[in-house]
């Protein structure tokens, strides 16, 4: 108005003209007429907005979509009063093609991924896949996992391509793509044990299967025989148990006794009538009586880190004294540690949602760095407007990527080298406990499940709400591989 007055005061004389006026008139009325505003909510890891996307609807288009609105259906003629019949042919069409869940289903596994039959009914703790090349499992791959429930399950994983061409969409309005693999699991054993087992691996030939656990005592399964028995003792639980052919082929113990230790099995299993005590070959004892919290053992590198920050890095070749020790430089109890594929360094998790890159020779120093993932924007609910959850597991591609797992729900996939995250997943309503990849990294699998952050009351909830462990694998489908850097353009 303040516009048009002074326009009018200054003598102007185009708002008097009828022909400018009518274009802009009929303009109005056609862009109201077969434009619409739908008001579509984008959701990231971050970020919540709304956005307004325009987009050209027809007459014929308009009444579907009001038909839709109320339950209709335009060709049966049934413009109001079909309204129930419609929608239960809609849910049950809904239904049948999209095979989804129920509610605390999606809310656990927000990826749709292929969810492991017969899972653990408590809180998973270790994924462990089979070891490549392995003689004792003849072109197999297989899965164990260790849980709060006392039990060991071991699971056969195939994946195979589905070139079916697809003919619907999925619940996202996103056709599926043709040549999708299809994961398939089967379970084929199961031990029980006394207390919950917390780690679990593979023996190198991939004929047994090494547990640790609550009850101070190691263990060896040969899946031939199904045949268990103990071959490690220690003070305290058993916090990480790996196989190593250096020095010699021995088991390696890490406890929160303060110690780590070799335990011979070369030696022939006793009968079940006269077990014979494990044997014992060397004994490592932290500095100060610490813990062990998180460990790693790849080719002749052995990387520890206890409960006072420390990472201690030791030569197997030598294991008699570390090879290096420092103090983190992450401020927090530190979580979980993976070395590199090349065991040129390690990268390790703590409470405080970062992931230190630790390079171990002093000349490749200056490439150490963190970066911070696991955290949520809180929008100013909080007095940083982020909250911060664990690192709880890290896993490494056979490319050298990583992949870590939070208490936020999520797992994400990095690109060390070029500093970048490959991808993301949506937050589940559970915490992501442990991760893996198989050995040639077309497998991902991971635990969704409780890992106590937020104490008994959580768990109680989780209870009350239905939503229970959940063993998850995923074909990656090349998401954990490094992307192809952009080619320079070039000028001629």
């Amino acid at each position: 108005t303040t516009t048009t007055n002074r326009a009018r005061a200054m003598g102007s004389s185009w708002l008097r003209a009828p022909l400018p006026r009518l274009p802009l008139l009929l303009l109005c009325l056609w862009s109201c007429t077969f434009y619409r505003v739908d008001t579509r909510e984008l959701k990231g890891p971050l970020l919540k907005r709304k956005v307004g996307v325009r987009s050209r609807e027809s007459t014929w288009s308009k009444k579907a979509r009001l038909l839709r609105l109320r339950g209709g259906s335009w060709l049966s003629g049934s413009w109001g009063g079909g309204s129930t019949a419609g929608t239960s042919q809609q849910q049950q069409q809904s239904t049948a093609f999209s095979n989804a869940p129920n509610a605390a289903n999606q809310k656990a596994n927000p990826e749709n991924d292929h969810e492991a039959s017969n899972p653990p009914v408590d809180d998973i703790s270790c994924l462990a896949f089979s070891p490549p090349n392995a003689a004792g499992l003849v072109g197999k791959t297989y899965l164990v996992a260790t849980s709060w429930d006392k039990t060991v399950r071991c699971w056969e994983v195939s994946m195979n391509a589905n070139n079916a061409p697809s003919s619907f969409q999925t619940s996202f309005g996103q056709a599926r793509q043709q040549g999708q693999p299809t994961v398939h699991s089967n379970p084929i054993a199961m031990q029980q044990l006394q207390a919950p087992p917390l780690c679990c691996n593979w023996k190198s030939d991939g004929t047994a299967i090494l547990i640790g656990g609550c009850d101070n005592t190691g263990y060896i399964w040969t899946l031939n025989n199904n045949q268990i028995r103990p071959i490690a003792k220690h003070d305290a639980p058993i916090k990480r148990i790996f196989w190593s052919d250096m020095p010699r082929p021995c088991v390696i113990t890490g406890s929160y006794d303060g110690t780590i230790k070799f335990w011979d099995v070369s030696a022939p299993p006793p009968s079940p009538s006269s077990p014979a005590a494990p044997q014992l070959l060397h004994t490592i004892r932290l500095p100060g009586n610490s813990k062990v919290y998180a460990m790693d053992v790849r080719g002749a590198v052995m990387v520890v880190c206890t409960s006072d920050r420390k990472i201690i890095i030791y030569d197997l070749n030598n294991p008699a004294q570390p090879f290096k020790e420092k103090v983190s430089q992450l401020k927090s109890q530190l979580r979980s540690v993976s070395i590199f594929r090349d065991c040129k360094g390690c990268c390790i998790g703590a409470n405080e949602g970062r992931v230190s890159v630790e390079y171990i020779s002093e000349a490749d120093t200056k490439k150490n760095f963190a970066f911070k993932c696991h955290r949520v924007n809180t929008q100013g609910t909080m007095p940083n407007n982020c909250e911060v959850y664990p690192v709880n597991d890290i896993a490494f591609h056979p490319s050298g990527t990583l992949a870590t797992v939070g208490s936020d729900g999520s797992f994400c996939f990095w690109d060390k080298d070029s500093k970048s995250r490959l991808k993301m997943s949506a937050r589940s309503s559970m915490p992501v406990s442990s991760c893996a990849f198989n050995a040639d990294g077309t497998l991902f699998a991971y635990s969704a499940s409780y890992d106590w952050h937020r104490g008994h009351a959580m768990a109680q909830t989780l209870k009350q709400q239905g939503i229970r462990p959940k063993l998850m694998i995923r074909a990656t489908r090349g998401e954990a591989s490094p992307k192809a850097p952009t080619p320079a353009p070039t000028y001629w």
